[in-house]
């Protein structure tokens, strides 16, 4: 990253040597694998969630989506995670209903920084009544799984 002084009336460009923690960063980057894959949810095949591979722990940073249902029964779109042996679910933002016909479509698009640990998966969720169908493009990046640290809390 280049920067600009002045110094008596005269421009002159310098660079900044890289921090240690810039330095931490290149080096950690290095190490990420990128990783684009679909979830499905509802309609006539089986649910596909994406597993994570055993020794990697996934950093997802963006899901894009639609979600197909009739007469607008759409409640809440989510996906599912875990870490440490906790399933969270985390809801997602969608927009308002697109009218086509007998189905009506809704889209979300979101940045999210999430993590899914090794060997467990990544679902999509549908909340609402009738027959929801959703697919979701989930992108971000594997790292090597480190084994987690137990923290317990005091009473």
């Amino acid at each position: 990253m280049a920067e600009m002084k002045r110094s008596a009336g005269r421009e002159r460009q310098t660079r900044r040597q890289p921090s240690q923690v810039t330095a931490g960063r290149e080096m950690e980057s290095s190490t990420r694998q990128p990783v684009q894959a679909y979830v499905t949810c509802g309609g006539s095949k089986p649910d596909q969630p994406y597993v994570v591979p055993s020794n990697k722990r996934l950093v997802i940073e963006y899901v894009s989506g639609s979600v197909g249902c009739r007469n607008g029964q759409l409640w809440g779109i989510r996906l599912d995670t875990t870490v440490a042996d906790v399933l969270v679910t985390h809801r997602l933002l969608w927009g308002p209903r697109q009218e086509g016909g007998e189905t009506d479509s809704y889209l979300f698009a979101q940045l999210v920084h999430l993590y899914a640990d090794p060997a467990t998966k990544v679902r999509l969720d549908l909340n609402g009544s009738g027959t929801l169908v959703g697919k979701a493009a989930i992108s971000g990046y594997l790292v090597e799984a480190r084994p987690l640290v137990a923290v317990r809390r005091s009473t």
